[in-house]
């Protein structure tokens, strides 16, 4: 998880460099606003993301376009997607495992409901709400892909076909993610069908 951070990290310090050389900002504070807040707001995709790698480790093993999630491989010869856990990966499997209900609540209520109160920036609030829906969606999927995987003792055609479904499961929601995450990194509003006409009936249009 502490990569992803790094690698958010370093895309918004280049975004606030490219802000500066092009003088698209008029000042170096503005850029530096600007980037900081497309970097916290791309931080609220990291717990749909670790929901995914909890559910679906084994799969990932064979996606190559997600390898980069996988390091090297534990002590019994299985991939580990996380070798090396660090206070920030250790902090979201606790919150994932024992207090996600409440987070979520706690989430909502202090970024989304109040966060206007507070004076949250609406593109942070924005994400925060679109990651809330994402992780929403992937109950659903998750429950389809633990359905199918059930049938993998099935003659080898079926097997197939239902391992094919799986993956294409899993690729459609990882997929969603890195594409609000793209944006969020771009500083951009992300246009996701029915997720975010709900993420607006939460956090309201941008009154900007």
């Amino acid at each position: 998880m502490s990569k992803l951070i790094i690698t958010f990290f370093l895309i918004s310090f280049i975004r606030f460099v490219l802000l500066i050389i092009t003088k698209k900002s008029t000042t170096i504070f503005t850029a530096i606003s600007s980037s900081t807040v497309s970097f916290l707001a791309t931080c609220a995709y990291l717990l749909p993301i670790n929901e995914n790698l909890n559910y679906y480790q084994g799969a990932l093993v064979n996606m190559p376009l997600l390898q980069f999630l996988i390091t090297q491989k534990d002590d019994i010869g299985e991939i580990a997607l996380d070798p090396d856990p660090d206070i920030l990966s250790d902090l979201i499997k606790n919150v994932s495992q024992y207090g996600s209900f409440f987070i979520f609540f706690a989430v909502y209520f202090i970024v989304i409901r109040y966060g206007k109160k507070y004076k949250i920036d609406y593109f942070i609030r924005y994400n925060v709400m679109h990651s809330i829906l994402i992780m929403l969606l992937q109950v659903p999927i998750t429950y389809f892909y633990v359905e199918l995987v059930q049938f993998l003792t099935l003659n080898q055609f079926l097997k197939a076909f239902t391992m094919n479904l799986a993956t294409s499961l899993i690729l459609v929601n990882f997929f969603i993610i890195f594409y609000a995450i793209y944006y969020s990194l771009t500083n951009r509003y992300v246009q996701l069908p029915i997720i975010t006409d709900a993420c607006e009936l939460h956090v309201g249009k941008n009154e900007q």
